[in-house]
């Protein structure tokens, strides 16, 4: 808000400012991979064929607290031992399909005492594929392997999602006419991050431009990119957009 009013404008009146979807033609968008393929090919810029599918859990895995010096481990029920065997099992199954990736990225342990074994686990599994049968049935696997895992282990596990999204797939036309942009038999990419074309995909057709990223790292600082593929990223995307207009419609 603050930015709006030091730019003269006001806060309130933002969704004044909107479109008709029958006003739009498409939606380009350019960003960095976030990925490593362009680095590893040594490739600047790539066409976006489809953004991924995403699902997203928390997991519980309830067990029994117990004094760590006291139990031995038959009598142990430890809810940290099941949430982590689970979490081999989601890059185990996630290794095993085709454009899947399973990320546990939180996993907390209560009552997360020293000297005690725990009696709960919560841990998070973002999901995401290429397309969405295959997530889906990914997802399935996973929660048959943890329904194995926790009998196995005398423990209990349950599961609430807090986020669903579908793939979204660039028009073809726009895939087209962001190639012809780059030009020299530029390569085409499925993007495993998610991106603001998801949201706009819902009201025109999309169409996405990659540039390369050092090592594909992003979501940490030493996130890079280099000037003169910015540059060429800049050429391609006005590009791009001269050959849409060409397009007839």
């Amino acid at each position: 808000r603050q930015a709006f009013r030091e730019f003269g404008l006001d806060p309130g009146r933002v969704g004044e400012a909107a479109r008709r979807p029958d006003e739009l033609v498409a939606y380009l968008e350019a960003h960095i991979e976030q990925g490593p393929e362009l680095d590893r090919a040594d490739q600047a810029l790539a066409a976006v064929s489809s953004i991924a599918s995403a699902r997203r859990f928390q997991l519980i895995v309830e067990g029994e607290a117990r004094h760590a010096g006291g139990t031995p481990y038959d009598m142990r029920r430890d809810a940290l031992l099941g949430a982590s065997e689970a979490a081999l099992a989601v890059e185990r199954i996630c290794r095993g399909e085709h454009h899947v990736i399973g990320t546990v990225g939180q996993l907390e342990a209560f009552p997360g005492a020293v000297n005690v074994v725990p009696g709960e686990a919560h841990f998070s599994l973002d999901l995401r594929g290429e397309f969405d049968d295959t997530r889906d049935r990914t997802w399935t696997a996973i929660a048959a392997e943890l329904d194995a895992i926790m009998g196995r282990r005398g423990l209990r596990w349950r599961s609430r999602e807090v986020h669903s999204a579908p793939a979204v797939f660039c028009e073809p036309l726009l895939q087209d006419v962001v190639r012809a942009g780059i030009g020299a038999e530029a390569p085409t990419l499925f993007s495993r991050a998610g991106h603001d074309a998801m949201a706009i995909g819902a009201i025109t057709g999309v169409g996405m431009l990659f540039l390369r990223n050092a090592e594909g790292i992003s979501h940490h600082p030493a996130e890079s990119v280099r000037g003169a593929d910015v540059a060429a990223g800049i050429r391609a995307l006005a590009e791009s957009v001269l050959h849409l207009a060409a397009e007839p419609r």
